[in-house]
């Protein structure tokens, strides 16, 4: 509009709102809120045009009645009778309809309302087709439908248990059944661990009817899945989430979990009765992080909002381009095969040629695209190199900036969904750069090894921020060692482990009456341990019983988990205490998974608690008796009773050597030595019987850290002054209540060090992250996935990078991308393939019916924003490359060199399908599908391509079903040769490719069901993946019959491919594919092709009239078929005042007086002969409806 004149300008701003008026009127309400969005950025244009040529009147009364008509559109949405003229098919609430609230203010974590509430949440469907009306509204909509993606599982999940409640169904095998949720019964918190990430907990769950759980393989509490934890059916609930599997602690019913709370409650989590566990089917560390970047995202400093907001199909030049409008730094340096070139982004001409730089047609396009492009789109159907030219970007983006001397754009941002697409790009990147970061924990490249946080540089560097962060690190240890050591302190007196000196009482602030002088001895005063059957269980439940009088009223009622049952049943408590409570060794490392949630680079993250000799040092200066003082006693004295019997062996040897004058001392000391010798096993025998009373008398040393004691009255245990010589009833009370106040106190010492532990381990990631930051400003590239970016959304915004990457951008949620767009960011480059993997839900209908798996990539190629598209893939032979080309990519091309593959050794094709009628199993807890007979048969097949010569390397399995997969890992012992084979799920796959693929489909039943098998995408990229050699089993019958995909594909497979030639009864030769099967005689073909015919006066017929199938209609064939002796010229004077005249109906102007007769009129003018009215309107009626659907069209 900038190039036209500002009248014809406002001519076209009139006639486009006066069309808006006409789409408010007639549109459906719910489908009218693009009308209100583009109408509002009709405003800028009119009040630019008002500035040049002063006020319209008429046009902003025209916007008025515009306005009129979109509050009248309002107030029928919010009509409570709406929903009967809503679209059919529509899901969700009217984008109209303004949010009930703020998401920025909702809970990430599901609130108790989330998971009770049995309305429907307010959920507005992602907006496939047109543009959101601001960013605000874009952001409420992602973070919803983000947000229901894994609260709805659990929420039905929570539903159906409570349902089976109340209908007295607690039955655990009938729960098992419940889809939505994992259950586990009785979990009890065990201890914790002190992290640099934060405090975490052990949890205890019962194994009842859990035994069968292959927890090798199992989906349950896998790292990051959340936790609902419950003790009053759900009237109350704590959220956790695992940070730790161990298989062999999973075996026992064990199992890390850290609290997802902002204040941590040790007693929420520790007092009360027993938990009931439910764990989410959905994978919450995935949507943490994405839900909270969302929140953040300032709307005023939205990166990129008018392509991904507003939809806007013009693209322009990255900013960092147009800074550099007329200086040398606006060009591209190239090199190919040594040859310099150069591209300027500023003229589509001054650009070498796509062959000078080792690049077809499509290639260039793409190349240019994203150098020349702020928002770039590269679709790269399979084997077409998508890598290849996101490599191809980065290194002409990183030479430009080299050559240029451009240091301040900050890095590159690479952003992939998974791991292995990370670390396969990033390995490409490092051969034209080294100065990468790669963040995250899961990579399993050797190449990138030297590039990851834990090895990079920045660890030893000498940066203020580095300095912070080590200081901080070191108070982090001094704080752990602490916790640790209080922790130990108090489990080991909760436990039992000894009796309290009576200094160390006081010295915690522990009132103490003045007659017990500070050497008294307590041990004593309790007659502990015990010489007489005084401590008898009976004696212990009687000071149990009295000990219940003294908790506080509200705690009476609440009952206690610091000990599982199966403990309880141990003999000789103590034993336990001493080797497992109190053996305190450093811990297992944390697994892989657990550090995709520690800090980034920090490789030390799990705080250590005291050794075993640390841990009963501890308890030794505490306890005036102990355990661990009873146990070192007893073993002094075994090794002096060894030491003692070693010296009389040796002096029995030495006697035989000496005289009868000599032997006379020799028997004086052997006499001193054997005296000894007895006395020393006398006092072995003595501890040994002090161990046994002590773990006989154990019972009674146990005090509960959870309990909370009052003060013993005067009548249980008498007058402070007279305790000294109370009874042994009493001093038991007495001592309790001071073991209690210890414990307390302790655990209030905890309390106190696990905030400030909280608040340093706050500091300590800042003080990461600016070492971090530090670091990346002297980088080329930062590479991390896209879960990683939302959650270091920080150091995302600090980089300051202007540019991203994103490979398999149509495999990644939109929120998830945009999660990693920066306000810095000007040029987002996004390479992918919409008709490959969609991104992944949790819900399948807020896929089908919200438009939740529709990628950001998918959602602009479907809004006709521009975008480059390869064309000749590399990869498969073209019997593969048929299969897909036939049914996805009708212009796929094959490079040359797929024609040049050897044929598969030992077989007689190289593409074919075995089909059975062996029928499907189902696998509960993976809630998969499996075969065996086709894991039996493509390990067969796959042990004898081995035996042809292949290398394992050289072979993968793929299948589309982990039930499947789990098989196949079952029975690979059978075939040890197979051992090394890759066997994995075809979505693990996407991006990868081998020479041979051998595919299990897995589906087979007389339903007729193949699941997801009928998914376009997923068959394609199974389909795509093989080379050389593709080899696939499965029941085709049940495929074909369910799917239309399936049976073009069966079709592909039985019939021949080339082209038929026939000529067809029009004379022209038939274009299809060979049909001999299913239309041997041409019945059903239709030919496309020219006419080719003249009229009888020899103008050539453009239509294919006498050629099935169905005629094509334009408004100047109309004219042409029924006026063709008419010059042409005057047929287009014809139709020009035909269109302004029909233009003007449309709009409804005064001057429209288009008629049947001015019609007839005009035309006898033009053809300067009569013409019958009889004639001309059904021609009219047919321009009518061209001009109508034209219009439409627009629309």
């Amino acid at each position: 509009m900038c190039h036209l004149d500002p009248k014809d300008a406002q001519d076209m701003v009139r006639s486009e709102i006066v069309f808006f008026d006409l789409l408010v009127r007639l549109c459906p309400a719910d489908e009218a809120m693009s009308v209100e969005a583009g109408f509002n950025a009709m405003k800028m244009p009119v009040f630019d045009l008002e500035k040049i040529l002063g006020p319209d009147m008429e046009l902003r009364l025209m916007m008025n009645r515009v306005r009129e008509n979109l509050a009248d559109l309002r107030k029928s949405v919010e009509n409570p009778d709406h929903s009967v003229i809503r679209k059919k098919g529509f899901f969700g609430e009217s984008h109209l309809d303004n949010a009930p609230d703020d998401f920025r203010t909702l809970s990430v974590l599901p609130t108790l309302n989330d998971l009770l509430c049995i309305e429907e949440p307010f959920l507005r469907a992602n907006i496939i087709s047109g543009r959101y009306l601001d960013a605000d509204h874009y952001l409420d909509v992602q973070f919803r439908l983000i947000k229901e993606d894994f609260v709805r599982p659990l929420r039905e999940g929570v539903a159906e248990m409570m349902r089976r409640m109340q209908n007295s169904l607690h039955d655990f095998g009938v729960w098992r059944k419940i889809q939505e949720v994992r259950i586990y019964e009785k979990g009890v918190i065990t201890r914790k661990i002190y992290e640099r990430v934060g405090v975490s907990l052990e949890l205890k769950f019962s194994l009842r009817n859990l035994g069968q759980v292959r927890w090798e393989i199992s989906k349950r509490l896998i790292f990051g899945s959340l936790l609902c934890l419950t003790n009053d059916n759900f009237k109350s609930v704590l959220f956790a989430s695992v940070v730790e599997r161990e298989v062999e602690d999973l075996r026992r019913g064990i199992i890390r979990i850290r609290p997802e709370s902002s204040k941590f409650d040790l007693n929420a989590w520790t007092k009360g009765p027993e938990f009931l566990v439910v764990e989410s089917a959905a994978f919450f560390e995935a949507y943490r992080h994405v839900l909270s970047s969302l929140q953040k995202i300032p709307l005023d400093q939205f990166p990129l909002k008018k392509y991904i907001v507003d939809v806007e199909r013009n693209t322009s030049l990255p900013k960092y381009i147009l800074d550099h409008e007329g200086d040398e730094a606006n060009v591209f340096p190239l090199k190919f095969k040594g040859r310099q070139f150069f591209g300027n982004p500023f003229s589509t001409d001054d650009w070498p040629k796509p062959e000078e730089l080792g690049l077809d047609e499509a290639q260039f396009c793409a190349f240019k695209e994203g150098l020349c492009h702020e928002f770039a789109l590269i679709q790269g159907p399979p084997g077409t190199g998508k890598t290849f030219i996101g490599l191809k970007l980065v290194k002409t983006i990183l030479s430009r900036r080299r050559k240029h001397k451009i240091f301040n754009n900050g890095p590159i941002l690479v952003v992939c969904f998974t791991n292995h697409a990370l670390d396969q790009f990033l390995e490409g990147i490092s051969r034209f750069t080294r100065r990468i970061l790669r963040i995250g924990g899961r990579s399993k490249s050797v190449l990138l090894e030297e590039f990851t946080v834990q090895n990079a540089p920045l660890l030893r560097s000498k940066g203020n921020a580095c300095q912070v962060r080590s200081d901080m690190k070191n108070h982090l240890i001094i704080l752990e060692r602490s916790l640790g050591e209080l922790e130990t302190l108090k489990k080991g007196i909760s436990a039992g482990a000894g009796i309290l000196s009576l200094e160390k009482l006081r010295e915690y602030n522990i009132e103490i009456p003045s007659c017990f002088p500070s050497s008294f001895s307590l041990a004593n005063w309790l007659s502990f341990p015990s010489n007489s059957n005084n401590l008898s269980q009976n004696f212990l439940k009687q000071i149990l019983d009295e000990e219940k009088k003294l908790i506080f009223a509200e705690k009476k009622n609440l009952r206690f988990p610091t000990e599982d049952a199966e403990d309880d049943a141990d003999d000789g408590g103590i034993d336990r205490v001493a080797v497992v409570d109190l053996d305190i060794e450093d811990e297992a490392a944390a697994e892989a998974q657990r550090r995709e949630v520690e800090s980034i680079y920090d490789t030390d993250c799990e705080a250590k608690m005291p050794t075993a000799a640390r841990a009963k040092e501890i308890i030794l200066h505490h306890c005036e008796i102990s355990y661990m003082s009873i146990e070192n006693d007893l073993n002094r004295a075994e090794k002096d009773v060894q030491d003692t019997a070693e010296q009389l062996d040796a002096s029995n040897g030495a006697a035989e050597c000496l005289d009868v004058l000599q032997q006379g001392g020799f028997w004086e000391e052997h006499m001193r030595k054997t005296q000894h010798l007895m006395q020393a096993e006398l006092r072995l025998e003595n501890w040994k019987l002090m161990r046994s009373k002590f773990q006989a008398d154990s019972a009674f040393l146990k005090v509960p850290a959870n309990l909370d004691l009052v003060k013993p009255p005067k009548q249980l245990v008498g007058p402070e002054e007279n305790w000294v010589n109370a009874r042994l009833r009493a001093r038991w009370l007495i001592y309790r209540y001071w073991a209690n106040r210890f414990v307390r106190i302790i655990h209030g010492k905890i309390d106190a060090r696990m905030e400030e532990y909280r608040l340093q381990v706050e500091r300590y990631k800042e003080a990461q992250d600016g070492a971090l930051l530090q670091y990346t400003q002297s980088l080329d590239v930062v590479g991390m996935t896209t879960t990683g970016a939302a959650r270091n959304i920080s150091l995302v915004q600090n980089m300051k990078s202007r540019i991203l990457v994103v490979e398999e951008a149509a495999e990644v949620l939109e929120s998830h991308i945009v999660c990693c767009l920066s306000s810095h960011c000007e040029h987002l480059i996004q390479i992918g393939d919409q008709q490959q993997l969609r991104p992944s839900t949790n819900v399948y209908k807020l896929a089908k019916n919200y438009g939740l798996d529709v990628s950001l990539f998918e959602r602009m190629v479907k809004n006709r924003v521009p975008y480059a598209r390869l064309r000749q893939q590399h990869r498969m032979r073209p019997e593969i490359s048929n299969l897909i080309k036939l049914n996805v990519y009708e212009d796929l091309q094959d490079h040359e060199s797929v024609t040049q593959y050897a044929d598969v050794l030992g077989v007689a094709k190289n593409v074919f399908f075995v089909t059975h009628n062996f029928p499907e199993e189902s696998n509960e807890d993976l809630k998969s599908k499996s075969n065996k007979v086709e894991a039996e048969f493509l390990l067969a097949l796959c042990r004898y391509l081995l035996l042809q010569g292949y290398k394992r390397e050289q072979i993968t399995i793929l299948t589309g079903y982990s039930g499947q997969l789990f098989v196949f890992k079952k029975l690979i012992a059978n075939f040890p040769t197979c051992k090394d084979v890759r066997i994995t799920l075809v979505d693990n796959y996407q991006g990868e490719e081998n020479d041979i693929i051998l595919l299990s489909l897995v589906r087979s039943n007389t339903e007729g069901n193949i699941g997801f098998l009928k998914t376009d995408n997923r068959v394609n990229v199974a389909l795509s993946r093989a080379k050389q050699g593709l080899f696939i089993i499965g029941n085709m019958d049940v495929l074909s019959a369910g799917s239309k995909l399936w049976s073009n594909i069966k079709l592909v497979l039985v019939n021949c491919l080339e082209k038929c030639f026939a000529r067809l009864h029009c004379g022209h030769a038939c274009g299809n594919r060979c049909h001999v099967r299913s239309d041997p005689g041409h019945e059903l073909a239709k030919c496309s092709k020219p006419c080719g015919k003249s009229c009888p006066r020899n103008h050539p017929c453009k239509e294919a009239k006498s050629c099935p199938p169905m005629r094509k209609w334009n408004i100047a064939t109309i004219l042409v078929e029924q006026f063709c002796h008419v010059d042409t010229h005057a047929l287009e004077n014809v139709l020009a005042v035909f269109k302004a005249g029909y233009m003007c109906l449309a709009k409804r102007h005064a001057n429209a007086n288009l008629s049947v007769d001015m019609f007839v009129r005009l035309l006898a003018v033009s053809t300067a002969r009569p013409v019958k009215k009889s004639v001309v309107i059904p021609v009219l009626i047919r321009l009518v409806r061209s001009c109508a659907e034209s219009l439409a069209l627009r629309v």
